[in-house]
């Protein structure tokens, strides 16, 4: 999932935690040369913002294309089951989403339990 996506004047981006984490490795850089950390900030759901996000999803696509070169039929077995696993977590996630039925939790809370799926337990 990306979060803030932030840019430099040279058009390269980077994630909320890169930027921390460049900033901190910056300072004590800093202390050295005497550059400062340029920090350009988005906000969010702006058009700069959604333009970083279609820059980052074309990097990724590239970096996935890149990957499948590479390794070929692993690669496509890997994606595979990814795919399936990510729709069994939103099956999941739609489990605990929505209450099991009214006639089941009474008869589940008669003897203090509750139906209700948690994906934690699963």
């Amino acid at each position: 999932m990306l979060g803030n996506i932030y840019s430099n004047d040279d058009g390269a981006t980077a994630t909320a935690d890169e930027v921390e984490e460049e900033a901190r490795g910056g300072e004590e850089q800093e202390e050295q040369d005497g550059d400062e950390v340029q920090i350009e900030v988005v906000i969010h759901g702006s058009v700069e913002h959604s333009g970083h996000l279609h820059s980052a999803r074309r990097h990724h696509e590239s970096r996935r294309e890149a990957l499948a070169r590479r390794f070929g039929a692993d690669f496509d077995e890997w994606e595979s089951l990814r795919d399936a696993l990510d729709e069994v977590y939103r099956q999941l996630d739609g489990l605990v989403e929505h209450e099991a039925p009214s006639t089941l939790s009474a008869n589940f809370e008669r003897f203090g339990y509750s139906a209700t799926v948690s994906s934690a337990s699963l």
